[in-house]
């Protein structure tokens, strides 16, 4: 039975809900939820905010949880991974399919894959890359810039090293046989070469001779075979402050001439991209 009756409000600063039920109650910086015997707080139940006041509405605990959200599994939206097969995780879908958004992102809950409503400013964590219509780097950071999908995802401290200023180093070891032994490191176009360095470890016969150079169209000899010995052991260092112009960029290379039969090095070559200024 209800019944109905038209009131503008109580002049009680508390108002019971029910026999046995909550209080709400007036509070100096606005209404209180306190249980019936008024000596504890207790939770208030709303909707997630939704509509053109949604800046003003109450937030339930799970949109502070998904302030910043962890991508662990990512789907092609034509093809959506069943619910339950991830529960509890976040998902990404990176291409749009069905119902699915590319660049929106759904909780698993175990039953559905529910879409979390994103917002300008929302905060997405992916623990591994993600490739498709939207694309992700992994263990990259991102914030939503726009309010709809596919909301601009955009990489915000991707964590890649300023390496201006820093010394780089490539060893290349050099077996017996007569040949080129080349590095995997090509030298870009500017990098200074400050030192090579070539450690006869098992000295060489056959009249062998070594020569170090950045193997470009254009081969810059960074040490030439008049600066080591092959066939006695040690340390052979050349400091050619040698600068890479754009004919001579690409990989470094230990030529091995003569016929050797035995012997072993190798050959450390120290150089910089860009200096500080």
């Amino acid at each position: 039975m209800a019944l109905y009756d038209k009131i503008a409000g109580t002049s009680s600063e508390t108002l019971q809900v029910g026999l046995t039920g909550n209080v709400v109650k007036n509070h100096v910086d606005g209404l209180a939820v306190r249980n019936e015997a008024d000596d504890a707080n207790q939770n208030l139940v709303v909707a997630r905010p939704q509509g053109a006041n949604q800046n003003v509405h109450a937030a339930p605990y799970l949109d502070v949880k998904e302030r910043a959200l962890l991508v662990e599994f990512n789907f092609d939206g034509g093809a959506p991974p069943a619910a339950g097969t991830h529960t509890g995780q976040y998902g990404f879908c990176h291409t749009s399919g069905g119902s699915f958004n590319a660049g929106a992102v759904y909780l698993d809950d175990g039953v559905t894959l529910e879409e979390v409503p994103v917002y300008k400013g929302h905060v997405l964590y992916a623990t591994t890359a993600v490739t498709g219509t939207v694309s992700l780097i992994a263990n990259g950071t991102y914030v939503a810039q726009a309010a709809a999908a596919p909301y601009s995802w955009t990489l915000k401290g991707d964590g890649t090293a300023n390496l201006v200023g820093v010394q780089k180093a490539v060893s290349i070891t050099v077996a017996s046989a007569a040949g080129n032994y080349d590095s995997t490191t090509s030298i870009p176009e500017g990098a200074k070469i400050l030192r090579v360095l070539t450690n006869i470890e098992t000295p060489y016969d056959g009249g062998a001779t070594i020569q170090v150079r950045v193997n470009g169209s254009t081969p810059l000899t960074v040490q030439a075979t008049s600066e080591n010995r092959p066939n006695r052991a040690g340390l052979y260092g050349s400091t050619p402050f040698a600068e890479v112009a754009a004919a001579n960029e690409g990989v470094l290379r230990v030529v091995l001439g003569a016929a050797p039969t035995v012997g072993a090095a190798e050959v450390v070559v120290e150089y910089y991209d860009t200096f500080l200024a």
